[in-house]
C-alpha cells in the first residue's frame, strides 16, 4: 500500500502489529534551519539520465506516485510487491516522465484532500430521523445504512475501491456503526467517493500509458 500524507506520521498507521510497521519517507529533512530534499542523489542521477532536465523533488514525487498507481504496473509486479519495495522505473524521456508526473500531481492533491470533486448524493429520507448507522448495504448504487434510511449515488466501482485489503467505503461505514449520520460526515462521504471516482479515472488513463 502507497499512501501521501502532509500530516506527521506514525509508523503504527497501518496496524499496531509489528509485522505491519510502515516505512515513512518524507521527501524533505529539516536540519539546522534548513530543509533538504530526501533524495539519493546516485539514483536521482539514474532516474533523471534520460531527462533533458532536472525535476523539481514535489515532480520526482509525482512520478514515482503516478507510476505506483498505475495499474498495469501493479498488475505485472503484484507478487513482488506483496513482500517487497516497489522498484520505479526509469521514464524513457521527458513525455513519459510528464504523463506519469502531471497523473501523480492530480492523485497526490486528490488524495490530500486539497482537490475536491464530491458526488452528488442523495439521501432518503432526507430528514433528521433514523440516521444512525447500522448493518450496512450496499445495492446497485445505494448504500443502506439502516433499514429506513438510503444513500444513493455511489458507483459500483467506486463502492468496491480497495486500499490494500480494505474496501474503503464499507470500511468506513463499518468504523463509524452506531454512530449518527451528520452532515459533516455525509460531505466527508461524498467527497471521498468523489476523489475514489477519480482515482480510478486517473488510472484508467495510466493504464494505456505504455
Amino acid at each position: 500500500m502507497i499512501f501521501v500524507t502532509d500530516k506527521i506520521t506514525e509508523s503504527c498507521i497501518l496496524t499496531t502489529q509489528t509485522s505491519g510497521i510502515a516505512t515513512i519517507a518524507p521527501l524533505f529533512l529539516f536540519h539546522d534551519g534548513e530543509w533538504t530534499p530526501n533524495l539519493n542523489a546516485a539514483q536521482l542521477g539514474k532516474l533523471t539520465g534520460n531527462l533533458s532536465e532536472q525535476p523539481s523533488p514535489i515532480a520526482v514525487f509525482d512520478y514515482c506516485y503516478g507510476v505506483l498507481y498505475d495499474p498495469a504496473y501493479r498488475e505485472t509486479y503484484g507478487e513482488y510487491l506483496k513482500r517487497d519495495f516497489p522498484r520505479v522505473p526509469l521514464p524513457a524521456n521527458d513525455a513519459v516522465f510528464r504523463t506519469y508526473a502531471q497523473a501523480g500531481e492530480r492523485l497526490r492533491r486528490l488524495h490530500l484532500m486539497q482537490e475536491k470533486a464530491p458526488l452528488n448524493l442523495s439521501l432518503t429520507p432526507s430528514t433528521a430521523v433514523n440516521l444512525e448507522i447500522g448493518k450496512v448495504k450496499y445495492t446497485d448504487g445505494v448504500v443502506n445504512i439502516n433499514s429506513n434510511t438510503q444513500i444513493a449515488g455511489i458507483p459500483p466501482e467506486v463502492w468496491a475501491y480497495r486500499i490494500g485489503g480494505y474496501q474503503v467505503l464499507d470500511k468506513w461505514f463499518n468504523s463509524h456503526r452506531g454512530e449518527k449520520l451528520t452532515l459533516k460526515k455525509f460531505t466527508y462521504i461524498a467527497n471521498v467517493s468523489g476523489l475514489l471516482a477519480q482515482t480510478g479515472q486517473v488510472q484508467e488513463e495510466l493504464r494505456h500509458v505504455r
